[in-house]
Formats: structure tokens, sequence, C-alpha cells
């Protein structure tokens, strides 16, 4: 069974580059608790991929590759980047001034690019995305229920 909430089948599908799927959910009202999902599913992934003690060469890299791909659309902030994925390995780094949208932004491409670096698809990917959910509820947010899909006619 994969993600319940509406920003957990968001992620599903922006992670998958299912377009259609992520476009065709409603907007999520509860803005922060949307949030909480993203922050957690940030954090599972990150340490999925990254041990606490890696070198910061392999988050400089990594960072770097995302930037790359992702500068073909948009401006990427990888200093920015750096540090919330070095923040989220428990090391000190300067993220408090970077911005909710930034920061989203950055948790988002993030996620995407660890999710096929990773080749998380399918079972995987919809583990991580409930673990995410229930984290989120445990640390206190409500995220907001997709939709039920109802069988076609």
């Amino acid at each position: 069974m994969g993600p319940s909430s509406i920003m957990g089948r968001w992620l599903r599908a922006d992670a998958v580059r299912d377009v259609a799927a992520r476009d065709g959910l409603p907007d999520d009202p509860a803005d922060e608790d949307a949030g909480g999902v993203i922050d957690a599913a940030f954090e599972l992934v990150v340490h999925k991929r990254f041990a606490p003690d890696c070198h910061v060469r392999d988050i400089t890299l990594f960072v770097s590759e995302v930037a790359r791909q992702f500068r073909q659309k948009k401006y990427f902030p990888v200093r920015e980047a750096e540090a919330m994925l070095r923040e989220c390995l428990g090391e000190p780094a300067p993220t408090g001034d970077i911005e909710p949208v930034v920061a989203g932004v950055i948790k988002t491409q993030v996620i995407k690019a660890l999710v096929e670096e990773l080749a998380l698809f399918d079972v995987e990917l919809d583990r991580l995305l409930v673990e995410a959910e229930q984290l989120a509820v445990e640390r206190g947010y409500r995220p907001t229920p997709a939709p039920s899909q109802q069988p076609e006619v």
C-alpha cells in the first residue's frame, strides 16, 4: 500500500516523474502539515544514501549533480542544499536563513534525485513515503488525506 496523504502521493508522483498523477492531485490545504511529510521523507532518504560520517566531498558532488540537472529549468541553491544535507546528517550547518520556499524546493529535488540514484521504485518508494507520513504524524503533523481513488465505470 502506498502513501495516503496528498503530499505523500505528490512526492511519489514527482519522484517517478508522473506529471499527470502529480498535477491531478488537489492542492494540499495544510501547508505546514504537508511540510512535515516532506521533512520526514527528506531525512529518511538522506540517511539511506549518506552515512552520518560521510566526507563533505560526497555531499558536494551529489549537490553539484542535482544542481546541474535542475539548472536546465531553474536556479538551484547549492550552498543552501549542502548545508541542509549536512544538518540532516547531524553536522552543524548554517541553515537558519534559508527561506521556507527555498528549503522546500531543495528538499523535493533532493528526494527526487536520491529516489532515482537509489533506485527506490514501487514497493521501496511506497514504504519510504508511508514511513515519512507516519513519522510526520508522530511529530504532531496531520497530513491531509488524499481523495480515495474511485474505479472508473
